[in-house]
């Protein structure tokens, strides 16, 4: 009633389903694998009005022709300012956010945008409001700005270096040089993640970390996560902000009160991203590397059955005591539940990666309770393992297989608390 009537938007809607009349002019949304692209079923989101709008660029350009006009029919010129002012930014020589809008610094000039993403489709609205222009862009496919596939960010300066070239006698920062770059490399995750439930693992990950690297020539280099783009060198153009080598875009940091650095921010097509620094074993080759191990641990009693057929086509006896049998049951039992638990999260990522705001399933609810049973199996495991050594009973392999068997389900119980998969965290 408000916006898409008086500007005669009659091709939007928030509804989902959507109308059939606007359904049946939707595109269809593609990924590209295995050589081709792949069709893809429409995604919808539930949380409209945010990423839930279908609609046409001649309806996208009224909207954002209003906004141009300082608000047109749709606002009244003061509230149109209120939502093009920056009221907030990460450091004042990065871009921040207005209302609705992200801010955008290229050759001396101040734009506004907002981009979208939805699976099978990305798009982006653009506007210089003091050139009272701008352009909008949809794609029918998933396009990533860290792995050089989106097109968005070198459309923005394509547009620019041709209609709106850096103005002449514009200066750029000198280079400075920093006696100490190694406090700023580290890794740093993306910071807009769930801190306390189980959706910590959702998309965007905290597992997306960039690295930081010092180099001997003064610079930065930043590593976007595994396998999603190429490095970029940086050159300090003040005590905690950065330059990008050859290029306009910014890297900025915060320190704490002690001088030690916890955040990074810069922006990716367009959008500002703040990052936080982490520790050690929040670092994703550290997380990445003990899921692997835990999978090999628990994934080597495959090797007992094994053991157990050569024997018998042998016909040998593997002569094992009441306390042996025990320990291969606890150690056997913990090793398929941590599978069992592994396996079914992997299954609920997969679901949730193109229904994320689906309700939780029942059968996740019922796997949740195995990290529980786990405790109880691995305090018994150790308990039993340890008078094995004191004993000096069976022998010094299968000793230090059950060692390593009780020292993963501990690791396990651990990983899975830092994910927040502990108990029912919704």
């Amino acid at each position: 009633q408000n916006i898409f009537t008086p500007l005669g938007m009659v091709s939007s809607t928030f509804a989902e389903p959507a109308p059939a009349e606007i359904l049946s002019h939707t595109a269809t949304g593609y990924a590209y694998a295995n050589g081709a692209y792949q069709p893809l079923p429409l995604d919808y989101l539930n949380v409209a009005p945010a990423g839930s709008l279908f609609t046409t660029a001649p309806d996208i350009a009224q909207f954002m022709i209003a906004h141009l006009e300082d608000g047109g029919s749709i606002l009244s010129p003061a509230t149109a300012a209120e939502m093009h002012r920056q009221h907030f930014t990460q450091h004042p020589a990065l871009p921040g956010f207005a209302y609705g809008f992200y801010e955008h610094f290229e050759n001396g000039r101040r734009a506004l945008l907002h981009g979208g993403d939805l699976t099978g489709f990305s798009s982006l609205l653009f506007l210089l409001p003091d050139e009272n222009v701008g352009f909008f862009v949809s794609v029918n496919t998933s396009l990533n700005p860290l792995n050089g596939t989106d097109l968005r960010e070198p459309l923005i300066s394509a547009f620019l270096d041709e209609f709106f070239p850096t103005p002449a006698g514009a200066t750029t920062p000198e280079p400075i040089p920093l006696p100490d770059l190694a406090r700023f490399v580290g890794k740093y995750r993306y910071n807009r993640y769930a801190r306390t439930t189980a959706e910590k693992g959702l998309p965007p990950s905290a597992l997306l970390q960039i690295t930081v690297l010092a180099n001997e020539d003064g610079t930065l280099t930043t590593l976007p996560p595994a396998g999603q783009g190429e490095p970029t060198q940086w050159e300090p153009t003040g005590p905690l902000l950065f330059q990008q080598v050859d290029g306009d875009a910014l890297l900025a940091f915060r320190e704490d009160a002690n001088g030690n650095i916890t955040h990074l921010f810069t922006a990716f097509s367009g959008i500002p991203i703040a990052t936080e620094k982490v520790s050690w074993y929040e670092g994703d080759g550290f997380q990445i590397g003990l899921l692997v191990g835990l999978l090999v641990v628990f994934l080597s009693v495959v090797v007992w059955p094994v053991v157990g057929l050569f024997r018998r086509l042998m016909k040998r006896d593997a002569n094992f005591s009441q306390e042996e049998k025990r320990v291969r049951r606890l150690a056997g039992s913990l090793s398929v539940l941590g599978l069992v638990f592994l396996i079914g999260v992997m299954i609920r990522l997969g679901q949730v990666s193109t229904a994320v705001f689906a309700p939780v399933p029942g059968w996740f609810y019922v796997l949740l309770v195995i990290p529980l049973i786990m405790i109880g199996l691995a305090l018994g495991l150790g308990a039993i393992t340890l008078r094995a050594w004191r004993a000096g009973t069976g022998s010094v392999f299968g000793r230090v297989h059950f060692t390593l068997i009780t020292l993963a389900a501990f690791a396990f119980v651990w990983f899975v608390n830092y994910w927040n998969l502990l108990g029912w965290r919704f």
